[in-house]
């Protein structure tokens, strides 16, 4: 089943370094992963797939790192991603916490 979130937006989204994000998480798959020769057919869509998981995970992952980070950096108060994902920010404290990647 297809996730909710979808990743095709990631081909008109303007990259400083890349033809577009999509080329970017591409490249960043494969500083972390390689292929093995025999499998080089379907390295486009065995890395289309596991980039599009990788995204939706980081997505969600954002949140519950900006709650971790907000209590630690300004409340001086230590979090556990556990205890992040039973908890919300407001939206003023969210973008306070924009992650360096965004």
């Amino acid at each position: 089943m297809e996730p909710a979130y979808s990743f095709d937006h990631y081909v008109i989204a303007f990259d400083a370094e890349c033809p577009n994000k999509v080329a970017r998480v591409m490249a960043e798959f494969w500083t972390y992963y390689r292929c093995e020769e025999a499998f080089e057919a379907r390295v486009e869509q065995v890395t289309t797939k596991a980039c599009k998981k990788l995204v939706t995970d980081m997505h969600h992952e954002v949140r519950i790192q900006a709650i971790v980070t907000y209590y630690g950096s300004k409340l001086r108060e230590r979090k556990t991603k556990k205890d992040a994902r039973e908890m919300q920010l407001t939206w003023e404290q969210y973008l306070e916490m924009i992650p360096w990647w965004c």
